[in-house]
């Protein structure tokens, strides 16, 4: 469980840090990161609203 939630926050983190390497586009940075924030956002929503406890402890793609 600990290395998804590490891979959960690497695809957060690469879309922010590969632009200013110049390994990618800073728009399609943009992009990306702006799919990844509302993808977690949705995620975030229904973990908040649609889950018990119970089951919101064992969500997947929860922020730790």
């Amino acid at each position: 469980m600990n290395l998804l939630f590490v891979a959960y926050n690497v695809i957060y983190w690469v879309p922010m840090i590969l632009p200013f390497t110049g390994i990618m586009e800073y728009h399609t940075g943009f992009i990306v990161f702006f799919i990844i924030i509302i993808i977690r956002a949705i995620a975030n929503l229904y973990r908040n609203n649609f889950l018990t406890l119970e089951q919101a402890v064992l969500f997947p793609l929860r922020i730790p």
